[in-house]
């Protein structure tokens, strides 16, 4: 769990100087938390439910996983739907526009790396 930052700490500040002279900065932020892309793209890849997500992150816990896919649906990346006549009640989501379009970009910056910054074993 993130601890707040003292407003008056060298790393606010910092945080603020970003912000007032790098204008990526706030995407970066918005799209850095661990676990938020790599849900995200699991979800476009057809994981639609919070159980099946923890199968693939068996490490991610129960509140974080839910905070990040809280954080993606308020920011409009995905949707969040009941199934209809399911018992017990199954919620799924869903990749919007919004999100495949950064999809997209997280991929190319993948591809990127890949080509141009080999993993060193």
């Amino acid at each position: 769990m993130a601890t707040k930052i003292k407003d008056s700490s060298m790393n606010a500040h910092n945080l603020r100087v970003l912000a007032e002279h790098c204008h990526v900065s706030e995407v970066l932020e918005l799209i850095s938390p661990r676990w938020k892309m790599q849900v995200l793209f699991c979800i476009s890849q057809e994981v639609y439910q919070f159980s099946q997500l923890k199968k693939v992150f068996p490490t991610i816990s129960d509140q974080v996983l839910a905070r990040r896919l809280g954080e993606i649906v308020t920011e409009g990346l995905a949707v969040k739907y009941q199934v209809p006549d399911t018992m017990p009640c199954q919620v799924k989501y869903e990749v919007t526009k919004k999100g495949a379009a950064l999809l997209e970009i997280v991929q190319a910056l993948h591809k990127w790396g890949q080509e141009d910054w080999p993993v060193v074993s």
